[in-house]
């Protein structure tokens, strides 16, 4: 099964929580510990909280594999002092 579909059966709402992941462009898992805990409550309709347990099951599970992490991007600071 995919780690993905199995994140969200496991932690969130199931098949639709992965249509609007997937129509986010966050397709694997490594996608979502790319993706800060403020959008993935956005895009999941629910708390910053649900969603920080959302990323750090996504993050125990890219653990387990051995994969590297890949970190939420800040926005770039020369693009807010223009």
């Amino acid at each position: 099964m995919d780690e993905l579909a199995l994140l969200c059966n496991l932690y969130a709402q199931g098949p639709g929580t992965l249509r609007v992941l997937h129509r986010a462009g966050i397709r694997t898992l490594g996608n979502v510990c790319a993706t800060s805990d403020w959008a993935l409550a956005e895009l999941l309709e629910s708390t910053p909280a649900a969603a920080r347990r959302f990323l750090r099951e996504a993050v125990f599970r890219l653990r387990d594999r051995g994969e590297p992490l890949l970190q939420a991007e800040d926005p770039p600071s020369e693009a807010w002092s223009a």
